[in-house]
């Protein structure tokens, strides 16, 4: 099956206009500016990103300062060490990075995960030049000897805070900086919660602008998972974003071209696209699935194809 590539233009063109016109779009931030970009799950919110980053790019008034796949890291107990290990070359992070996770993890009782312990060696080794094992072991030995010295530990983390803001400040001042986060919809819940809270604490920046794309649906079973039941997601939300742009579904007619090996393709995917509307299933699985079809197609009629998508359909639903 041929894929057909969907314009996203105005789309991008109205996100780009929202970064150009901050102070129009605050709500909550004091100084910045956290876009919550929603889109169902199979929408495609990664490719918007991509293409997105693409514009950013060719503007000379902004700049992508930093992507970021959290779902490529919430192996980590701690959400802060591999967020701030993103740009931790361009702040200026390196020297004082193990000093900054010391004070992070000195006030917790969770630290680094198994996974994190294993995952994390080799990065640590080339990215910073540090032992994890050695780190590991500071903070043990941090813990143990500062174990009641809690205003101490309060305090190096607020030195290491303003230090970070200052940072940023630099780093804004000529131009806006983007942050893109993809993929946090996908985190286990803590993770997820603690990354959301790491930009609002960290990065309420003038310029500092922050686009975060996440299914809200799953994101709000996130919230749940954490702070129960009884929690008003729209208020929590509303301390954290302080725009929702929503993605606009893809058309499966509008993702597809015709086939040229089946001469009725055009009715076939009219008819496949009403069908996988009806039954709302995902443009990321719609493909799937009629992938599946056309590699077992055995020049059926237009009945018995749309009988066959259906069968295909319902072995797609038992997984």
């Amino acid at each position: 099956m041929k894929q057909q590539k969907v314009s996203r233009e105005n789309e991008i063109a109205s996100i780009i206009e929202i970064i150009n016109n901050v102070d129009r779009y605050k709500e909550n931030s004091l100084n910045g500016l956290v876009i919550l970009l929603n889109g169902n799950w199979g929408t495609g919110k990664t490719t918007f990103i991509e293409e997105l980053i693409e514009n950013i790019r060719e503007q000379e008034n902004m700049e992508l300062f930093n992507l970021y796949n959290a779902y490529e890291n919430d192996c980590y107990e701690n959400a802060y060490i591999p967020f701030f290990a993103s740009i931790a070359e361009k702040i200026q992070l390196q020297e004082s990075f193990t000093g900054f996770i010391k004070s992070i993890v000195a006030g917790s009782t969770t630290g680094l995960s198994v996974c994190a312990v294993s995952v994390a060696r080799n990065f640590m080794k080339n990215a910073f030049k540090v032992d994890i094992n050695e780190v590991a072991q500071d903070l043990k030995d941090s813990l143990e000897e500062y174990n009641d010295d809690y205003l101490s530990d309060y305090m190096n983390f607020q030195e290491h805070k303003k230090y970070i803001k200052q940072k940023m400040l630099d780093a804004c001042s000529k131009k806006p900086q983007i942050f893109i986060i993809d993929e946090l919809d996908r985190c286990k819940p803590n993770f997820a919660m603690d990354t959301l809270e790491i930009v609002k604490h960290f990065f309420d920046i003038k310029n500092c602008i922050f686009i975060i794309s996440v299914d809200k649906l799953q994101l709000e079973e996130s919230i749940k998972a954490v702070y129960g039941n009884g929690i008003n997601s729209t208020k929590y939300f509303s301390k954290l974003f302080d725009y929702q742009y929503n993605l606009l579904p893809i058309n499966f007619y509008d993702a597809v071209e015709g086939l040229e090996e089946i001469e009725f393709s055009k009715e076939l995917i009219e008819r496949a696209t009403n069908l996988f509307n009806y039954l709302n299933i995902s443009l990321r699985d719609s493909k799937k699935i009629f992938n599946d079809f056309i590699s077992k197609f055995n020049n059926w009629t237009i009945e018995q194809s749309l009988f066959m998508l259906f069968l295909f359909i319902l072995k797609y639903a038992r997984h």
